[in-house]
């Protein structure tokens, strides 16, 4: 959702010939239709651009059918005008890591179902928790790999480990910071701020992040080729400034 208080707004998208890429972000302007958001994807000479933008002094059709006359723009489609605020009604789904569909939801209600799973079924549920939790992240672990792979096929293990915490770090998952020692029996210090499994408000006596816990080590096991053990040494929900794991093989 783009909220713009006072400024009628449309969502766009269109793909267009690189070659013309003045000659489309001229028309936009000339016609006083100014960029709130806009995110774009350049594939083989080919730009493909979502964006919202205030329309206030504009006339959406107007523009959509001078840039349908173009040559070289293929794809426009534009929403119905809204006021004030516009949700995304036509890019879905939501994609990450390569075209994989995602949704998003609040971190606050994950963190408080997950905590409500752990009071109703205690003990079994850590364990559960953390064994789909170590599921999850070998299998990002190896798409992760394989994307990265495929870019630089010459990627280091630590280049991976990095790149990947950039992104889980950009999802929303937490803010890394990692020790990493490798050779033959690698191992890892990992401290996790923002934590979204500590985020529902309580506090325990005891670690309370068996799905990240298992994460963690479901990634690692899937990067290195080697079975990992891990603990969870500090932790938020216990009064800790930050969560931290320890990953040993």
């Amino acid at each position: 959702m783009t909220i713009a208080p006072q400024k009628t707004l449309v969502q766009m998208r269109i793909a267009y010939n690189a070659k013309i890429y003045e000659r489309v972000n001229g028309t936009i302007l000339k016609h006083r239709m100014k960029p709130i958001h806009v995110s774009s994807r350049y594939t083989n000479d080919l730009i493909e651009c979502d964006a919202v933008l205030d329309v206030s002094e504009a006339s959406p059709i107007e523009v959509v059918e001078e840039l349908k006359a173009i040559p070289g723009v293929g794809e426009v489609l534009v929403s119905k005008p809204k006021q004030g605020f516009i949700v995304d009604t036509i890019y879905f789904p939501l994609t990450a890591r390569g075209g994989v569909p995602v949704m998003t939801f609040s971190i606050e209600m994950l963190a408080k179902m997950l905590m409500n799973f752990k009071k109703l079924y205690g003990s079994g549920a850590f364990s559960m928790l953390y064994e789909m939790g170590k599921d999850y992240g070998a299998e990002i672990g190896k798409h992760f790999k394989s994307i990265a792979l495929s870019a630089k096929p010459f990627t280091s293990s630590r280049e991976l480990v990095d790149e990947f915490f950039n992104f889980m770090r950009s999802a929303g998952w937490f803010m890394p910071e990692i020790e990493l020692s490798e050779g033959d029996k690698p191992s890892a210090a990992i401290k996790l701020r923002e934590c979204f499994e500590d985020r529902h408000g309580e506090r325990t006596s005891e670690p309370n992040c068996p799905y990240v816990r298992g994460f963690l080590t479901g990634f690692f096991n899937s990067i290195y080729g080697k079975d990992f053990t891990s603990q969870e040494v500090k932790c938020i929900s216990r009064g800790d400034p930050y969560c931290e794991f320890r990953l040993t093989t």
